[in-house]
């Protein structure tokens, strides 16, 4: 991986923009590499808005987003 090469003369930790759809054993790869901070707002955004639609699918009804945000997502039981 070129991440080495490129990291070595670059004074400030290297950032990974937009890793959605990257094997894990990739990002390993980046972050043995150099790779110090890598953004997932994608990924956690796509679980967010999953968990919402379902609790709004049980609880149609709900308009706080409290409600929402107190209730354990499922397979966290």
């Amino acid at each position: 991986m070129p991440l080495r090469r490129l990291a070595a003369p670059v004074p400030a930790p290297l950032v990974l923009h937009g890793p959605s759809g990257v094997a894990g054993a990739v990002i390993e790869e980046a972050i043995a590499a150099a790779m110090r901070k890598i953004n997932v707002a994608t990924a956690l955004n796509t679980s967010y808005t999953m968990e919402g639609r379902a609790f709004l699918a049980e609880h149609g009804t709900a308009m706080d987003p409290g409600e929402f945000c107190r209730t354990r997502p499922r397979g966290y039981e």
